[in-house]
């Protein structure tokens, strides 16, 4: 946006904030799974990739979508984030899991806030409480085996 200055106008270019969900139970829904990205953590270069989820019960101050992300390294094992999610959404993780088949998938878990860290320092962010996450209904029981 150009702000008049007398014969000149100013560009002023202000950093987006993005709406958080409350920190309560929501019911939510799986939809989309990013990429497998490189990202620096403090045990170095690491691989990654994000799921984006829409919370269903509430919208935003002017009624648009909120949504929180769950960065996961591609990982399943017991102690791995993604392997805690999936094993908490009741599915069946021996194997391989296709990501794509949760697309859709909605389930019930809380929401907390946590400020950044590092490059993030100063900013709160809506996470997933990942032991609180539980499926609404049994239709979509499993992900399907690749």
């Amino acid at each position: 946006m150009r702000l008049p200055t007398g014969d000149k106008t100013k560009m002023i270019i202000e950093e987006k904030v993005y709406e958080l969900p409350t920190e309560d139970s929501h019911r939510l829904e799986v939809v989309e799974i990013g990429e497998i990205k490189k990202y620096e953590t403090s045990y170095g270069v690491k691989d990654k990739f994000t799921i984006k989820i829409k919370v269903l019960d509430e919208k935003s101050s002017v009624g648009e979508d909120l949504h929180v992300f769950l960065t996961v390294s591609p990982s399943i094992g017991v102690k791995a984030t993604l392997g805690k999610f999936l094993r908490r959404l009741k599915l069946d993780v021996t194997g391989k899991v296709d990501m794509d088949e949760l697309v859709g998938f909605k389930f019930k878990a809380s929401i907390a806030h946590n400020e950044g860290t590092g490059q993030s320092a100063g900013k709160t962010f809506a996470n997933l409480v990942i032991d609180t996450v539980a499926p609404m209904t049994s239709s979509k029981a499993q992900v399907e085996q690749v």
